[in-house]
Formats: C-alpha cells, sequence, structure tokens
C-alpha cells in the first residue's frame, strides 16, 4: 500500500492476504493486531479466503478477561467455561465493533466465536515465537469455520482440551457464533 505521501505501507504477507468473493483484499494480520490491541483477547484468525465476509476465531485473554468476569461478579469455574459465557461473547462483540468502527465496510468482521481454548505451540496451532499456523488451524476447525459461514447462532464441537498438568481430554462446547451489526 503507498500512502498520500508516496511512501510504501506494509501491512501483511502477500501470501497471507485473504481475498474474499468480490474480490476485496483483506490484510488478516492487520485486523489480528487491531483485535489483539484489546486487553482482554489474547490471539485471533481472522478468516477467509473466497468467502462472501470477514469472519474471526477469537482466543480470549484468560487472566485479564478472568479478572473483568470477577469485578462483574460473573462466576467461572476455568477458562473452557469463561469463554463461554454470554458476558464475555457481549465484551468481545464490544471489541470487535471498536475494531470495525474505523474499517470500510468490505473489511469489517461480521461474525466472530471464541474458542474454548487457546491456541498453543504445544498443539502445534502456533510457531513459539507465537505465529499461527493457519492451514493447521484451518483443517483443525473447519466444522467452526464452516458455521461461522452458516446461518447457526451456535456450534456443539467436541474437541481436545489439555489440562495445567498435562491430562488431556476430549470436550464438547456449545459455541456461540456472534454476528456484528
Amino acid at each position: 500500500m503507498v500512502d498520500a505521501k508516496g511512501h510504501l505501507i506494509c501491512v501483511d504477507r502477500m501470501a497471507d492476504i485473504i481475498v474474499l468473493q468480490d474480490g476485496t483484499r483483506v490484510p488478516p494480520q492487520h485486523l489480528e493486531n487491531r483485535l489483539k490491541f484489546s486487553p482482554y483477547v489474547r490471539e485471533a484468525m481472522v478468516l477467509d479466503h473466497g468467502k462472501p465476509y470477514v469472519t474471526a476465531i477469537l482466543n480470549i485473554h484468560p487472566e485479564n478477561t478472568g479478572k473483568w468476569a470477577e469485578d462483574h461478579n460473573i462466576p467461572y469455574t476455568g477458562y473452557v467455561d469463561l469463554s463461554q459465557k454470554p458476558e464475555v461473547y457481549d465484551l468481545m462483540e464490544k471489541v470487535v465493533k471498536d475494531v470495525n468502527r474505523d474499517l470500510p465496510d468490505s473489511m469489517k468482521i461480521r461474525k466472530f466465536t471464541i474458542l474454548y481454548k487457546e491456541f498453543h505451540a504445544d498443539d502445534d496451532e502456533m510457531t513459539r515465537t507465537r505465529k499461527l499456523r493457519r492451514p493447521l488451524i484451518r483443517q483443525r476447525y473447519k466444522e467452526v469455520i464452516d458455521a461461522l459461514y452458516s446461518d447457526a447462532n451456535e456450534i456443539s464441537f467436541l474437541g481436545e482440551v489439555k489440562y495445567e498438568d498435562g491430562r488431556r481430554d476430549m470436550v464438547r462446547v456449545k459455541m456461540q457464533i456472534r454476528k456484528v451489526e
């Protein structure tokens, strides 16, 4: 991109640029970084190439969002429970709306969900330097991504969780699909 003064501005890697159905080019890292400016968002993945609109999968920041929940008398038992609270979805909707405020209509995030777990390097979803492994995430969460582009307002997803003590377990989680007006 070239600004009004003729300076070249790099907003993302060409290989990562999302091209929507209408040909709009969307730099996902630009939107992801704007989402992560919020103290309540630890990670975000903006989607998806060839689709009619932009969506996002969010990871909450457990400490900051947990503190927010405690301050608002919202009880929770852990990350999975906290991430799926309706009040947390309301909080994330405000974050997405703030990001969308300065974007052209074609680049606005239209729907999002909050993943029941954090993207993690131990699960091969990120590199050790915290870069998303987009192809693997798209494959692993295909059902979730498909739901973001459907008329569904929630998805029941069977996924793996890894506990702090190293144990792994399968859990079925109902995740909201939140439409952003």
